[in-house]
């Protein structure tokens, strides 16, 4: 057996995952998708399932994280972050795998599967080695958020994460789906408009009920997102 073939494997599980939810997937029909004729072969290369859903996670993590890491290193290298568009942006930016890269065609709909279905999947995977970046971006964002309680910051921190995720799995999906999606997905202000928003969502006033509220904990720590 190949590390081609195994390649092959990882790129036709992701797709099936990304599509049908890790749940809608067998190991047989992973098998089949990857072009293999021995069913044994996933079990020769990952061992399990799960154990394949792990690695590409990491490959998720591993490629994402690292740009993450990168832009902030420029940006703290020039005395910033200075603004809390500016940490937003680089989170976008670091989400928004390159289009030429082998699996950019289904990340986002694969990592918000597992995040939404199997979250002590995703968390496991990801641990602290693979969350680095992302959780730099969240002390800026404390750094320069408004004076918000920190409850509420921390609940806006967590519908951040799954925002940014669920709207760039969305525009993966419209490009996956046909020739020609929606306009809105193919506006060249896309990405400029869900930074401004997001922004939106972590700056706006705190209304009376959430300011009244506890919100959540103050020190439970946020789950993990790529």
């Amino acid at each position: 057996m190949s590390s081609d073939a195994r390649e092959k494997i990882k790129n036709a599980a992701q797709s099936l995952f990304a599509e049908r939810g890790l749940e809608g997937v067998t190991v047989r029909q992973i098998v089949a998708a990857a072009g293999q004729k021995n069913m044994a072969a996933l079990h020769y290369y990952f061992g399990t399932k799960e154990d394949l859903v792990r690695e590409l996670i990491v490959d998720a993590a591993r490629l994402m994280d690292g740009r993450r890491n990168d832009l902030l290193d420029a940006a703290e290298a020039a005395g910033g972050p200075h603004a809390l568009r500016e940490v937003i942006a680089i989170i976008v930016d670091s989400i928004v795998v390159a289009p030429d890269h082998v699996r950019a065609r289904t990340y986002m709909r694969f990592v918000a599967q597992i995040v939404a279905t199997r979250r002590d999947l995703f968390d496991g995977a990801i641990g602290q080695r693979w969350n680095t970046g992302y959780q730099r971006c969240l002390d800026h964002i404390r750094r320069l958020a408004p004076d918000l309680p920190r409850a509420v910051l921390n609940q806006r921190l967590l519908f951040l994460g799954i925002y940014l995720f669920n709207v760039l799995a969305a525009r993966e999906g419209a490009a996956a789906h046909g020739p020609d999606p929606h306009p809105y997905w193919q506006s060249p202000q896309l990405l400029e408009g869900l930074i401004d928003s997001a922004c939106g969502l972590v700056e706006a006033p705190v209304g009376a009920g959430a300011a009244a509220g506890k919100a959540g904990s103050q020190s439970q720590p946020l789950p993990a997102f790529l």
